[in-house]
């Protein structure tokens, strides 16, 4: 069985729509994916919600967790819509598993709130990461805490010198021309959302064998 992590519901639609004889209804939805039993949760920005993850990894016993949703570029030619691992923070066994599944491979770091484009660019500088996201250290820290194996899978949403727009944040807007960046955002997630949920899907059906 295999446990995968969004922050949000709206990450994870797309995917959910993707499971076969699915059932459950609010913060764990399970399915099939090939002969793959599938449990979905939804851990809140920032794991606000650890007792979620904890309860699901009691009740389910995973084989192993994809740590999954978007993130943030911290690389010029690491583009939205790339599907990247972290290796700082995946289990070793399953990064060279999956190593080939992923446009790029590389550490993580993990920032406490939404950052710009200026303080992207500041963190590109200061460290050789290669994305930023609110939850998958603490996350893998927790999964691996209880000897589960843990693969950190995300899909770049904003590239190194682009912002997510104040309306997606819940932020007023203040100038009519944000509504032109968020309708360009809205576009972008349109697209990637559905291949997140692809890649997904490829990496539970070419999942390793058990032990």
């Amino acid at each position: 069985m295999v446990l995968v992590t969004f922050a949000l519901p709206a990450e994870a639609a797309p995917f959910i729509r993707r499971l076969r004889q699915r059932s459950g209804y609010g913060s764990a939805v399970t399915g099939k994916i090939g002969g793959e039993h599938v449990t979905v949760t939804y851990v809140g920005i920032g794991l606000t919600r650890p007792e979620v993850l904890e309860g699901c990894l009691h009740q389910t016993r995973p084989d192993f967790v994809i740590c999954s949703g978007f993130a943030g570029s911290l690389r010029s030619l690491v583009q939205p819509g790339d599907f990247v691992l972290a290796r700082n923070l995946s289990d070793p066994h399953l990064l060279a598993h999956y190593d080939d599944a992923a446009d790029a491979v590389g550490n993580f770091l993990e920032v406490q709130t939404v950052a710009t484009a200026s303080e992207k660019v500041r963190l590109a500088q200061k460290k050789n990461h290669l994305a930023i996201d609110m939850e998958s250290v603490r996350l893998s820290r927790l999964v691996k805490e209880r000897g589960i194996p843990v693969l950190v899978a995300r899909m770049i949403s904003d590239g190194l010198k682009q912002e997510i727009p104040g309306l997606f944040l819940g932020k007023p807007l203040r100038h009519l021309r944000e509504l032109g960046a968020a309708a360009v955002f809205a576009a972008q997630m349109l697209q990637v959302r559905p291949r997140l949920a692809d890649r997904l899907v490829a990496l539970i059906r070419d999942r390793p064998a058990p032990g």
